[in-house]
C-alpha cells in the first residue's frame, strides 16, 4: 500500500536582509496583496513539554470572519502517525494535510492538523483574541492534543500556552508560465531599540509528480528576483519565534494569566483550555 502524500510544498526562505529588496524585485510594493493575523503559540518557558524542541509548532490564522488553529509536526514520521491519522482527512471541523516540503536539498515530511475556532469564540474576532482568551478557554482542541500525543510524545499541563502576535501577514500569488507560487511576507512591530520583524519566503503547493520540474522553475525565477536559493532561511513561524525570544518576549512572568490583561503593544498572551465539546 503506498504511503499516503497529500502533495510537495516547495519553499524558498529569503534571508531577512534580503526581504525588502526582493519584495520590490517582484514589484509587489504596489500590488494589492490578501492579509490576516497571525499569533504563534508556545508552551511558556519552565514547562517540559515543549512544542519547539518536539519539531512540533502551533499558531492562529485569522481572517475578517474566520479563525482557524493549526498543529503542525516538522519534521513527522510515518510510524507515529499510525493508521489513525493516516487514514483521517477531514471532519468535524478539522482536516488533516501530510506533505513533503522541499527547501534546497532537504526534503522534510511534514504533518498539519487544522481545527476551525467555535463560533463565538473570542479568538475567532482578532482585535478580541489577546483580551479574550482568559481562564479556561485556550486554543487547541482535543482532538489537536490527541495529535501532539499520538505523534510528537506532548502531553501538555492544562493546556497552556504562550500565544505571540499578531503578526501581520501579507500574501500574494504570482503566475509565471505553469508556476503558480505565492510570496509571503510577516511583519510585526516592538518598538524601542529592538528590530522589528520582517521575514518572508516563496511557496508553491504542486503534487509529487509535478516536484521535480517545478523546483528548479521557481529557484531559478527566485534567483531573477535576487533571492539567495542556496541560503536555506529557515520556516516563517521558526525565525518569528527566535525573534520573540530574541526580545524577551517569552519570558513575561503571568501576563494575560487570571486578572492580567496584556500591556498595550505587548506581543505576548496566555492561555488554557478551550473546547468543551470536541469529538475526538
Amino acid at each position: 500500500m503506498a504511503e499516503r502524500l497529500d502533495g510537495v510544498d516547495l519553499r524558498i526562505g529569503i534571508p531577512d536582509a534580503d526581504v525588502a529588496g526582493v519584495i520590490a524585485a517582484f514589484g509587489l510594493d504596489t500590488c494589492e496583496p490578501s492579509e490576516r493575523a497571525i499569533h504563534l503559540l508556545e508552551t511558556p518557558p519552565g514547562i517540559p513539554a515543549r512544542l519547539t524542541p518536539a519539531g512540533a509548532a502551533a499558531r492562529l490564522e485569522c481572517t475578517p470572519g474566520r479563525c482557524e488553529v493549526v498543529v503542525q509536526l516538522r519534521p513527522a514520521r510515518r510510524a507515529r502517525l499510525g493508521p489513525r491519522w493516516a487514514g483521517f482527512h477531514s471532519g468535524q471541523g478539522h482536516r488533516l494535510r501530510i506533505t513533503e516540503e522541499w527547501v534546497a536539498t532537504q526534503r522534510v515530511l511534514v504533518a498539519a492538523l487544522t481545527a476551525s475556532l467555535d463560533t463565538g469564540h473570542p479568538a475567532a474576532d482578532p482585535a478580541r483574541a489577546p483580551a479574550g482568551a482568559g481562564p479556561g478557554r485556550g486554543l487547541l482542541s482535543p482532538r489537536q492534543l490527541d495529535f501532539l500525543a499520538d505523534c510528537a510524545g506532548l502531553t501538555l499541563p492544562q493546556n497552556r500556552l504562550v500565544m505571540i502576535g499578531p503578526i501581520r501577514e501579507r500574501a500574494w500569488t504570482l503566475r509565471h508560465d505553469e508556476l503558480r507560487l505565492r510570496v509571503r511576507r510577516w511583519t510585526a512591530r516592538r518598538g524601542g531599540r529592538t528590530r522589528d520583524l520582517d521575514l518572508a519566503d516563496l511557496e508553491a503547493r504542486t503534487s509529487p509528480a509535478d516536484a521535480p520540474f517545478l523546483f528548479p522553475a521557481l529557484r531559478a525565477l527566485a534567483r531573477q528576483h535576487l533571492v539567495d536559493t542556496e541560503a536555506e532561511a529557515s520556516p516563517l513561524a521558526v525565525r518569528a519565534l527566535i525573534w520573540a525570544s530574541a526580545t524577551g518576549r517569552l519570558t513575561r512572568r503571568d501576563e494575560g494569566f487570571p486578572g492580567c490583561l496584556p500591556r498595550a503593544g505587548a506581543l505576548i498572551w496566555l492561555c488554557g483550555e478551550r473546547h468543551g465539546q470536541d469529538a475526538r
